[in-house]
């Protein structure tokens, strides 16, 4: 949605570039006038180009690299890029831009994610631009940095892995679609293009059974309650 600042949090190879990347495939696909950029911390360009081999569409995204401005101005290029009035930005990730440009302008990291923070709802606000945001894991099973970040943005989603390791979307928060929060969305990847497909039925079905569910409380709610009144008489 625009003007939206979303994170995407998982722990390490449980497929949050490559879903966040299907994303901006998708909308350049099916709607090219829409202003896409990808900004990568860790990759360069040869470790796009190894992406690339399951899915040769990523090589058509605009992708700005930071590896040559580390230490050479990247709050100034941040700033300047988000300046451009994107559609989508996706950063990947948030944490790891925090931290080197906290080193360079020799920041504490509260200040440098703060700064990013801001900086981001500011440009929301201004160009309606839609950030999605890779966040990490920490060792303890949390998101890497504040509360802040979860009580300051859009939408807080995790990219999981069930007990039989099958990986699926579960918001816990969604302030542009609260019925979205807490229903996981079970997704895999394409073998041959490399897209994410994702399982519209099982989500359906667990839908209607949670709907199913639900009005059976109801029922045995009103059920208790005229079981009262009627000894209550």
């Amino acid at each position: 949605m625009p003007g939206t600042v979303n994170m995407i949090c998982g722990e390490p190879g449980v497929g949050k570039t490559t879903v966040c990347l299907d994303i901006l495939v998708s909308i350049q696909k099916n709607d090219p006038a829409r202003s896409i950029l990808y900004i990568p911390s860790e990759m360069n360009e040869y470790d796009l180009y190894e992406e690339a081999q399951d899915n040769p569409s990523l090589l058509e995204v605009p992708t700005l690299f930071t590896h040559p401005y580390i230490d050479h101005g990247l709050p100034q290029v941040i700033e300047k890029v988000f300046d451009q009035g994107h559609d989508v930005v996706l950063l990947d990730s948030f944490v790891d831009i925090m931290e080197k440009c906290a080193e360079e302008m020799s920041w504490t990291i509260r200040r440098a994610e703060l700064w990013l923070l801001n900086l981001m709802l500011s440009h929301a606000e201004k160009h309606r631009t839609c950030f999605l945001c890779i966040q990490q894991y920490n060792k303890t099973g949390n998101f890497v940095g504040s509360n802040k970040l979860k009580h300051n943005t859009t939408s807080f989603m995790f990219i999981l892995r069930d007990k039989s390791s099958l990986p699926y979307l579960l918001f816990h928060k969604n302030r542009r679609n609260g019925a979205a929060v807490h229903r996981p969305l079970y997704f895999s990847k394409d073998k041959e293009t490399g897209q994410i497909n994702y399982d519209d039925r099982r989500y359906e079905k667990e839908d209607n059974i949670r709907e199913q569910a639900r009005e059976e409380n109801m029922r045995k709610a009103e059920e208790e309650l005229d079981f009262e009144k009627l000894f209550a008489s």
